[in-house]
């Protein structure tokens, strides 16, 4: 019996501490397993967070370009080193960037209107390209492309070419008159007669007078000449 007691015993203070060391290895084995895991969760959710966040901002930096700038697409892409491509599928994926997108199309529709309006008006007044060109801030070609490919352009260019034509003639002769008379106003001060002026300008007397009388330039030229004007000659 006592020898089947010791047994016992013995093989009971032999298993039992065995079990608890086993069940205790166990346990501490899985928290020392776990404790990586537990790390690689936290660093992946962290890189998960700050991918959302620098998203969300770049998001919202190429929302304010498009909607407040008038910067192209190719450019803003650029700008936040993503292609065409990646910033046409932020569009489809982002409401806000729609949303932007949206507004800029509109205010660009709305831009354009007002220019071919201007555009419209110029060509029918019989204005110069290049001036329409310059009131509607576009380049002369882009001018013309939106003649020849919009019927109402193309009817009022139609329509205001022989006041162009006039206006063109007008402003030649503006310009020739305006030359005769700083030459009138030279030679008066040299002393030359109105009949020399009118001679070498090329133009009657009357329209000598006409110029002294309504031009306070040249009336004060007359004047300072004194009565040199009448006794010089033709240069």
């Amino acid at each position: 019996m006592s020898t089947k007691s010791n047994a016992t015993t013995q093989a009971g203070a032999i298993v039992q501490p065995v079990g608890k060391s086993a069940k205790a290895q166990a346990t501490s084995g899985d928290g020392a397993a776990k404790a990586p895991s537990r790390a690689r969760a936290r660093a992946t959710e962290k890189r998960r967070h700050d991918r959302a966040t620098t998203r969300a901002a770049q998001i919202e930096a190429i929302a304010r370009e498009v909607l407040y700038t008038s910067l192209p697409l190719t450019k803003i892409a650029a700008a936040h080193d993503i292609s065409l491509r990646k910033l046409y599928m932020l569009f489809d994926e982002s409401p806000a960037l729609a949303q932007a997108r949206d507004a800029r199309a509109r205010a660009a529709e709305g831009a354009q209107t007002e220019q071919l309006r201007k555009a419209e008006q110029g060509l029918r007044a019989g204005r110069e390209l290049s001036e329409i060109a310059k009131a509607c801030d576009v380049a002369l070609s882009t001018l013309r492309l939106w003649i020849a490919s919009v019927p109402e352009l193309k009817a009022a260019d139609i329509e205001g070419a022989p006041k162009r034509k006039k206006n063109r003639v007008s402003s030649r002769n503006n310009a020739a008159m305006a030359q005769a008379r700083e030459h009138a106003e030279k030679r008066f001060l040299e002393g030359a007669s109105r009949q020399a002026v009118a001679d070498e300008c090329g133009v009657h007397r009357r329209t000598v007078d006409r110029w002294v009388a309504t031009n306070s330039q040249l009336r004060a030229a007359v004047v300072a000449s004194g009565q040199n004007r009448v006794a010089s000659t033709p240069a």
